[in-house]
């Protein structure tokens, strides 16, 4: 079984800079991102906690919605 820190390094680094960013809120202003990204992408929350937690590989063109959403850069290979 992975330890947290094993996890950390075979997350992708695309969900590491969407952790990074989500990270970056206060509780309140991290639940509302949470809420417009999934709004704004038409998923579940859980998909985007999934992503957050490299759970689930962030598809390309959610990725450039993400970054409309949060009006800034996030990943390093938007398409």
């Amino acid at each position: 079984m992975n330890n947290s820190n094993d996890f950390s390094k075979e997350m992708p680094k695309d969900c590491i800079a969407f952790r990074d960013f989500l990270n970056g809120f206060s509780k309140l202003e991290h639940a509302v991102m949470v809420d417009r990204i999934a709004d704004g992408c038409m998923v579940t929350k859980v998909t985007v906690y999934n992503w957050k937690r490299g759970l689930a590989r962030i598809p390309a063109l959610y990725k450039a919605k993400i970054e409309e959403i949060a009006e800034r850069k996030i990943f390093s290979d938007v398409i």
